[in-house]
């Protein structure tokens, strides 16, 4: 199994760290790509590293917040490579001193049919009509008050997923970075609260299931806007 893992690793402090999880990454296993996109491509970096310049004109922020959907650069160029799957980790992700890449291809074989593989699932339709829904900002631009089209659609965690090497990842490209345009046109509030990811995984018919804690777990370790420590 080819695996691949890619970050979208804009500034100095998440480049300089993504750098450190590449070096972590060659030592483990130096036969594992890695994928970086970045504001400058002239850059030193381990062996298993490749560097993508971010696509021009590409728009940082919106209602002065990160645009997350941004993201997807990293997906598309990662998508270039002969890989079965393409694992996303955030820029400020680490590796756990468990980590080990026949823990995720254990995983992976156990599931050959699903597409997404993600973290924290919040469905849609359950969720939409509390006051109190983290993505309550994204339900009017995008129509999803007047339509139950997307309601079993799952507001997935877009700081790690695994995504499965295959044609349906393309039409997911296409729709996630439609999107993207789309929110860049109306101002749409796109930090985090990957939506957008949802919804472009049911555009593409891909299947997507949650990781449960107890089925793969200490891969990752990063510190949230806080200063707190997570392991994943």
């Amino acid at each position: 199994m080819k695996l691949c893992f890619t970050s979208l690793a804009l500034g100095s402090y998440y480049l300089k760290n993504a750098l450190i999880f590449s070096k972590q990454l060659f030592d483990k296993d130096l036969s594992i790509p890695r994928i970086l996109v970045v504001d400058n491509i002239q850059i030193k970096v381990p062996k298993n590293t490749q560097c993508v310049q971010l696509e021009p004109n590409s728009v940082r922020t919106i209602q002065r917040k990160f645009n997350y959907n941004l993201k997807y650069q990293a997906i598309s160029a990662a998508i270039k490579l002969e890989t079965d799957y393409i694992i996303y980790t955030d820029a400020d992700f680490n590796l756990h001193p468990e980590f080990s890449i026949q823990k995720i291809t254990n995983f992976l074989e156990q599931h050959p049919e699903i597409d997404c593989h993600y973290m924290r699932p919040c469905r849609l339709g359950d969720n939409k009509l509390d006051q109190n829904c983290i993505f309550k900002n994204k339900l009017e631009p995008y129509g999803l008050l007047k339509t139950k089209k997307y309601d079993d659609v799952e507001v997935l965690n877009e700081n790690w997923f695994i995504l499965k090497h295959t044609d349906k990842l393309k039409i997911f490209l296409e729709k996630w970075k439609e999107r993207n345009l789309y929110g860049i046109r109306n101002n749409v509030f796109a930090y985090a609260e990957a939506i957008e990811i949802g919804l472009s995984l049911q555009d593409a018919k891909m299947s997507s299931r949650y990781i449960k804690y107890n089925e793969l777990f200490n891969l990752f370790t990063f510190k949230d806007i806080s200063g707190n420590f997570h392991t994943v």
